[in-house]
């Protein structure tokens, strides 16, 4: 099929000097209630895709003054809106197809409307159209509960002949020809809201873009199409085309709680126990945490306070992804100052919380504690209707006010520490304390042995001479246990010596030689720096066997041959024996005989 085009004289010479309209006065990073933003400058952040505000209190498109809504357009050329014909065509018959035949006599086809719809006249009607059920087809992606907060528009029927802009605008009572489709979620723009935005900032996009208005004379079934880059719009004769859906809705803000940043900066930065976060003013697209029926909390009656920290008992707690109890302090203008996830209640529908407010600056708050939905940063957020409480604020002194139930203020005992065999925890002093379960006290944790404290009860073994003391470590609450790490302390206690000296041996007594002996530990050592250890067999000199030790022994020593004694013996052992042997052998030679 022949594509046919044509630039119109429509440019924003004017429309791109109107000013940007201002909605309200200042703008805050969260900010209670209805928002602040400004109409052609502001986004917001919806569904998991970016938003103009092109409409809001009677200024802009589809607005009227204080009725609570704000309109929108897709800021994005997101894959969700691309490829989209305005009615899908062919050049050939096929069932669920209409010939349509132009003024120069050239046949197309084009699809019919969906059943329950009468059948269109010319292919540039609106209704039932591609491009109107792609707009449906969006919407019904969307959650149920953003869904909800949309308010569905009725586009009123037009002319149903000469669906041309020749023939007169007025006949397009909504800007559309044909016949009129009611409960429309999301919508494409008319031309006289592409006109009535006159913002090129605004009005570009990514790519042409459909809106819902039939054109000019082309072919008497063009429609109007905006060009990417924002600065006029074009007679589109080929219906066909695969262009873009960009498309607008109302969003009704009775149900706004409060306001964010949609990134990092936000609600996004807080995490689960983390502790309040101070949040500064946006300065990019935002979102609404709002008010949702099906989100329930319920916090008890008695709560307690341990300095700057506030805890409550809850239940009804809504519970799934993304479900958490949160928190926020708003000051006296209304602007939230501090926001917080108190505790993740994704599988837990009772249980504790704590709201800290250490760091806090001081003044008086509104402290709103509440169930929610957190989807993300480019989705809005859900929340149940908050419990409220006044929270005054000096230094450490923090006082409450407007709790509907008692709040029992601790005094943690912490100068000393209760323990059994596992764990460790502080007991409260002031009277009826409501906690009873130890895990609930403060300071409760396992015991860790992790502490090196010097005490006669953590001692393993005393020092000695060559060692320092060695100690069990033990828990910050007084706790050890044997099968701890140990650790030294001091030194060693060093040797008590003794040093005797050298004593010569006798005939009768054994001697020593000098040694030094520490009665400690029983070690014996030859040198008075204690460098060589010896045994104590060491040291003895054995006795000498002589009663004078300067004179010659009276018993012959082995191996001394100068002795006169010995040669005698010897010499009368030997002729002893000489004459034995003479007399043996006289007494052989007598016998022969």
């Amino acid at each position: 099929m022949k594509m046919k085009k044509r630039l119109l004289s429509l440019l924003l010479a004017a429309a791109i000097a109107l000013p940007a309209i201002p909605l309200t006065a200042n703008a805050a990073g969260i900010q209670s209630g209805q928002p602040a933003l400004t109409v052609n400058q502001s986004k917001v952040a919806f569904a998991g895709h970016e938003w103009w505000v092109i409409g809001y209190n009677g200024d802009g498109v589809y607005s009227k003054e204080n009725d609570g809504h704000i309109t929108l357009l897709a800021a994005n050329l997101d894959d969700d809106f691309q490829n989209v014909p305005f009615r899908s065509g062919q050049d050939s018959a096929a069932d669920g197809y209409t010939k349509y035949t132009d003024v120069d006599g050239l046949e197309h086809y084009y699809a019919n409307n969906p059943g329950g719809m009468e059948a269109w006249t010319t292919p540039n009607e609106y209704a039932g159209s591609t491009l109107q059920q792609k707009m449906e087809s969006i919407a019904n992606g969307f959650s149920k509960k953003e869904q909800a907060v949309i308010s569905a528009r009725d586009l009123a029927s037009g002319a149903t002949e000469n669906n041309n802009w020749l023939y007169g605008k007025t006949d397009y009572i909504d800007g559309m020809a044909g016949q009129g489709v009611a409960n429309q979620k999301l919508w494409a723009l008319s031309e006289d809201e592409w006109s009535a935005i006159g913002n090129i900032e605004v009005l570009k996009y990514g790519t042409w873009w459909w809106l819902r208005s039939p054109s000019l004379d082309y072919y008497s079934y063009g429609t109007w199409q905006g060009h990417p880059l924002g600065d006029s719009i074009v007679d589109y004769g080929a219906l066909v085309e695969l262009d873009a859906a960009r498309p607008a809705f109302s969003l009704n803000l009775s149900s706004v709680l409060f306001t964010s940043a949609a990134d990092e900066s936000g609600k996004s930065s807080a995490t689960a126990g983390g502790g309040l976060i101070d949040i500064s003013s946006p300065a990019g697209t935002v979102k609404f945490t709002m008010l949702d029926e099906s989100q329930t909390l319920k916090l008890g009656k008695k709560a307690t306070q341990t300095g700057t920290t506030f805890s409550f008992s809850y239940s009804g707690a809504t519970t799934g992804d993304n479900q958490y109890i949160s928190c926020i302090l708003t000051d006296d203008s209304g602007a939230v100052k501090y926001y917080g996830k108190l505790t993740d209640s994704s599988s837990a529908a009772s249980g504790n919380l704590s709201v800290p407010l250490a760091g806090v600056a001081d003044g008086i708050y509104t402290l709103k504690i509440f169930s929610e939905q957190a989807n993300g940063d480019l989705y809005t957020d859900f929340c149940s209707e908050p419990v409220t409480m006044k929270v005054d604020v000096s230094g450490k002194d923090v006082t409450v006010s407007g709790f509907d139930g008692e709040i029992h203020k601790h005094n943690w005992n912490e100068n000393a520490w209760n323990s059994n065999n596992t764990h460790h925890w502080h007991e409260c002093t002031a009277e009826d304390c409501p906690v009873t379960d130890n895990r609930e006290k403060d300071g409760y944790a396992e015991h860790t042995y992790d502490q090196t404290v010097a005490a006669n009860e953590y001692l393993k073994s005393a020092a000695n001479c060559d060692s320092p003391a060695v100690y069990y470590q033990s828990c910050v609450c007084g706790a050890f246990s044997e099968t701890a790490d140990t650790f030294t302390k001091g030194i060693a206690a060093g040797h008590k010596i003794s040093h005797v000296e050298a004593k010569t041996p006798t005939a009768n007594e054994s001697g020593n030689i000098e040694y030094w002996y520490c009665g400690e530990c029983g070690k014996y050592f030859s040198d008075e720096a204690l460098t060589k250890e010896i045994k104590q067999a060491d040291t003895i000199l054995a006795a000498t066997g002589t009663t004078d030790p300067d004179k010659e022994t009276d018993i012959p020593q082995t191996g001394d041959s100068s002795h006169p004694l010995v040669w005698i013996l010897l010499a009368f052992v030997s002729g002893g024996a000489v004459l034995t042997l003479s007399i043996r052998n006289r007494k052989k030679k007598e016998s022969a005989k």
